[in-house]
């Protein structure tokens, strides 16, 4: 049997292990636990990235606070939906004619 490079597996030829970069166990635990106990709460994985570095618990990127909890089927709650307001009537004071130039948030100060 000939000598095989550093790294490979005697068994198979090719090289063994998962990447450096993987996400360990610990860390996909510790996001579970963060989106579960603070994701009604914060609502944004912005939000629940900075909470978990916060806390203690745990320290990486944004992207990964979207992709492990939805990997798990966590999604963050929709935001309730806006009430429509009621458009308010325009002032009495408004003269809407051709030309003139008026500010709706100005407050209006009479001449003495």
């Amino acid at each position: 049997m000939g000598v095989l490079a550093y790294g490979r597996s005697p068994t198979t030829g090719c090289s063994g292990g998962g990447p450096v970069h993987g996400i360990l166990p610990q860390k996909i635990d510790a996001i579970l636990e963060v989106a579960e106990r603070w994701g009604p709460i914060d609502r944004s994985r912005r939000k629940l990235a900075h909470r978990g570095s916060y806390v203690g618990l745990v320290g990486v990127a944004l992207s990964t606070f979207l992709r492990v909890p939805a990997a798990h089927g966590l999604v963050p709650p929709e935001p309730p939906a806006r009430t429509r307001s009621e458009r308010r009537p325009w002032p009495d004071w408004l003269n809407r004619v051709p030309n003139r130039i008026w500010i709706y948030d100005a407050v209006r100060h009479e001449a003495p």
